[in-house]
């Protein structure tokens, strides 16, 4: 049984009270489109880079230099109230380091990194954007990849941070610091300073910021039998 992740961050919530970005592959034609993709209110332009492009209602990523970047608005700002951010992701690669979300820097401007290191699932969170003092690579699940799709969301109730991997929590960070309020947009795929490399090596369904509430574990669609 998995996640239908198409439900869970498009058809039933396309231009709801989103207050933030919701990223959505599933209506793009296969190719680059940097317009159409956003289907919050805002209508956010994303930016390709390397290979990145949309296939099969994906946007696919070669682990080498390929990137997506949201433009830079206060409402894709994380803030210093609560906020829930979803990212629906595929890989069956477990060697190396895969970027998959993040916003800030590599030096003095960071905020927040996901990623996978070999197969195991991690993140890192800075209040100071010089130091990970919140977070510091801390494990979030164990052998991650390979695996089927998997709905990442992380919330922040402006008391603590909290952590669900396909709806089950699976981390809880007692930290009431608001993530560094970084100028750099967010970049979905690679790390902003980060090794070309270190890229991720599979295939991104979704991304959904929803800015000033919680939605306590994501995962608002349907359940399937794969």
């Amino acid at each position: 049984v998995v996640y239908d992740v198409r439900s869970s961050l498009t058809s039933d919530y396309i231009f709801d009270d989103v207050v933030g970005y919701n990223l959505d592959f599933t209506q793009a034609a296969n190719g680059v489109a940097t317009t159409g993709i956003d289907r919050s209110f805002n209508l956010l332009t994303v930016a390709w880079s390397g290979n990145a492009q949309v296939l099969s209602s994906a946007a696919i990523f070669d682990g080498n230099g390929d990137y997506l970047t949201l433009q830079d608005v206060a409402a894709a700002d994380f803030g210093t109230g609560k906020w829930t951010l979803e990212v629906v992701v595929l890989t069956s690669d477990t060697t190396g380091t895969q970027h998959i979300f993040s916003k800030g820097d590599a030096a003095s401007d960071r905020a927040i990194i996901l990623s996978i290191i070999g197969d195991d699932l991690y993140v890192s969170m800075s209040s100071t954007g010089t130091t990970w003092d919140i977070a510091s690579v801390v494990l979030l699940q164990n052998a991650f990849s390979p695996a089927s799709v998997k709905n990442i969301t992380i919330e922040y109730t402006e008391r603590e941070y909290h952590f669900y991997v396909d709806g089950l929590h699976v981390k809880r960070i007692q930290d009431d610091s608001p993530l560094y309020a970084t100028t750099r947009p967010v970049r979905l795929g690679l790390y902003d300073g980060g090794t070309a490399t270190d890229g991720l090596n599979g295939s991104l369904y979704g991304c959904r910021f929803d800015k000033g509430i919680n939605r306590y574990g994501g995962v608002h669609g349907n359940i399937y039998t794969a």
